[in-house]
């Protein structure tokens, strides 16, 4: 049985999306990619190239590249070294933006703003929000909390909060009157 045995063929590797992919190896004794064959003769080494491999759990943040080469000895039997890199996305979205807590009375006016996020990998993200509600002690004092959560595309989840306090603390104000008073002097 002929066998060629492939040398510095590179080891798989796991990168986040944000680290380099690192340049194909090069071929040749005694640094590179090389073959050798047990029995006799020359090894034609081949680079095939570069594929993305797709497969069910494929998304833009976690897929795997297959770098291969091919030995071929004098009789025509073949081998291969696969170098495969895989990437993954860990890192959860960061919030950019998140609006501050605030407390205002009940009258003064209020303007929503939506928190912003980035993803490392896919730039921005998508923001939700969802509040809650707890009353207070009159009808026009509340707290509401707003949940901000940004999702990016590999599920990695980050999540950020913004309280605002709605007071009353402005005493009734008199409509202007006149007000005149008769009595008797005992």
């Amino acid at each position: 049985m002929y066998k060629r045995q492939f040398y510095n063929c590179p080891e798989n590797i796991t990168l986040e999306c944000t680290q380099d992919i690192p340049a194909v190896a090069s071929m040749g004794a005694p640094n590179g990619v090389y073959a050798l064959d047990n029995c006799s003769g020359s090894v034609e080494l081949l680079y095939l190239g570069e594929f993305v491999v797709e497969n069910e759990n494929s998304t833009i943040c976690n897929y795997q590249i297959e770098r291969i080469w091919q030995a071929t000895d004098i009789c025509g039997n073949r081998s291969y070294c696969t170098h495969t890199i895989t990437v993954i996305d860990t890192t959860s979205p960061v919030f950019t933006f998140v609006p501050a807590d605030i407390t205002y009375n009940c009258e003064d006016n209020f303007t929503f703003q939506n928190a912003i996020a980035t993803d490392n990998c896919l730039g921005s993200t998508l923001v939700t929000s969802v509040s809650t509600t707890v009353e207070g002690d009159c009808p026009y004092a509340y707290v509401t909390t707003i949940n901000f959560t940004s999702v990016d595309s590999c599920g990695n989840v980050a999540s950020a909060q913004q309280v605002i306090t709605v007071v009353d603390i402005t005493a009734p104000v008199f409509e202007p009157y006149d007000m005149y008073v008769s009595m008797e002097c005992n």
